[in-house]
Formats: C-alpha cells, structure tokens, sequence
C-alpha cells in the first residue's frame, strides 16, 4: 500500500506523475518496486520515458519497462557501479536520494527521497543521465 508521500519515499515518487507533461528522465541503481514500474510503464503512454539502470542490478522489472516501450538503456560501461537514484520531470521537479526504488528499500530500510522544483538543478541531472545513457549506449 501507498502512504502519505511525505513520510514514503514511493508514493513521494509516484506523486511526480502528476506533474509530468512532456518527459520523466531518471536513473537507477536498483529497481524491484511494482508500483514505480507500473507507474513508468504508464507514463511511457503519455511523455517520453527514459532512463538509465545499472547492467548488474539489472531486474525483471527492468525488462518488464523495455517492454512497455519505456527506452531504458543498461549501464555496462561504467567504471564503477551506476549508483544515482533520481528521476527529473519536465526538467523542473526532481527526485532524489537514498531510496533505490525496491521493496527492501520501501518496506525495510530507512530511506530518503528529496523533491524539490528546481530548474537548474534538473538541467544539470538531465544532462548527466543522457551523458551517461550516450556513453552506455550499443
């Protein structure tokens, strides 16, 4: 279940869906959560989706968003795990901090997730993950 976005690093997420018009960009290390993945893939119908996963955490929901048409591009040619944990909408609102976007993560950890509107700083994310998608790319 999903509770209140800000004390629940998902439903804080999820809660970006909202204000996507145009794109979500983000990057990941891990991603075993149904709920964010439904929600991507359901995006992907409405704004351009993309984004970026590490090769070796590399999940069935990873593949389960390749599916939904979702371009997701795995992170094999990084000298160093993929390790960020952001989503950008619109290039105005990001989503950022310790919460790999899992069920161990949502259900049994003590996690972070910071939102906050920030032009600058989505500019500056977008930039980095399409850089890091650009370099990974076959």
């Amino acid at each position: 279940p999903v509770g209140n976005p800000k004390r629940d690093p998902t439903a804080g997420l999820l809660a970006l869906r909202a204000r996507a018009k145009v794109e979500i960009v983000f990057a990941i290390f891990s991603l075993t959560s149904r709920p964010i993945t439904l929600m991507l893939a359901g995006m992907a119908k409405h704004v351009a989706v993309r984004g970026i996963a590490d090769n070796r955490q590399w999940s069935v929901q990873c593949d389960a968003l390749v599916a939904a048409k979702v371009d997701l591009v795995r992170a094999r040619k990084q000298h160093a795990a993929m390790h960020l944990k952001v989503a950008v909408v619109d290039r105005r609102s990001v989503a950022l901090g310790s919460f790999n976007w899992t069920n161990n993560a949502e259900y049994r950890n003590d996690e972070v997730l910071l939102t906050v509107t920030s032009p600058a700083l989505a500019v500056m994310l977008v930039d980095q993950i399409d850089a890091a998608r650009k370099a990974n790319k076959p």
